[in-house]
């Protein structure tokens, strides 16, 4: 898989990872190169995990950025709901 990401902060992430699929979902995580404007906050490394179970996705993204080594800095959770006028 290959994602291209520019953020409005000054960096873009040129990420590539490989997708496991399993029964139920599958799990994919992005190794980003990452590039940083002239006045954007040095960010070195970002990787993005991204897991479906069923209904659940889960996601995570570490970040190696302003001279703090590689940390999770964001995590979620959401959860399949059918609309109302589906039930």
């Amino acid at each position: 898989m290959e994602l291209v990401l520019a953020h409005p902060t000054g960096q873009t992430e040129l990420a590539e990872g490989k997708i496991d699929v399993r029964p139920g979902g599958f799990k994919l995580r992005l190794h980003a190169h990452v590039v940083n404007t002239s006045t954007a906050k040095p960010v070195e490394r970002i990787i993005r995990t991204l897991e479906l179970d069923g209904d659940r996705l889960r996601t995570t993204l570490e970040m190696e950025a302003v001279g703090v080594e590689i940390t999770q800095h964001l995590s979620s959770v959401l959860t399949r709901v059918e609309p109302e006028n589906h039930r």
